[in-house]
């Protein structure tokens, strides 16, 4: 079985990913809506599309007439408070722009985790 989740809804914002107190790289949406010149009142929502269509792919895998054989898709949208816009460092559930904080990743685990014990432990008479 292969468990994923969808994801949750990043805010575009200069808060590259930190690891032992340096930077690595640049903030991914932030950087890619800035090179293409999208004013700040549209970041937000074309984010947000990124999102939905993502997890809709990811959750059609499991669904038609060809659907992947145990593979488990849990909903996560929804689920992190979202980072405040222009917060550089962390936010709400945030640690970065897309990593969320120890504290986010256990509202995340919360729900996936009821899935795996699900199919993955054995269940005694």
């Amino acid at each position: 079985v292969i468990v994923t989740h969808t994801y949750d809804y990043a805010t575009p914002r200069d808060s590259p990913t930190r690891f032992f107190g340096g930077t690595i790289g640049k903030s991914w949406l932030h950087e890619a809506m800035e090179r293409k010149g999208i004013p700040q009142h549209l970041r937000i929502p074309i984010a947000d599309r990124l999102i939905d269509t993502l997890a809709e792919t990811i959750i059609g895998l499991t669904t038609g007439t060809n659907p992947i054989r145990k593979f488990v898709v849990v909903p996560t949208r929804g689920t992190l408070i979202r980072a405040a816009e222009g917060d550089t460092d962390t936010s709400h559930d945030w640690r970065n722009e897309i990593h969320p904080t120890s504290d986010g990743y256990a509202k995340i685990a919360r729900k996936v985790e009821p899935i795996v014990t699900a199919h993955w432990v054995r269940k005694t008479p």
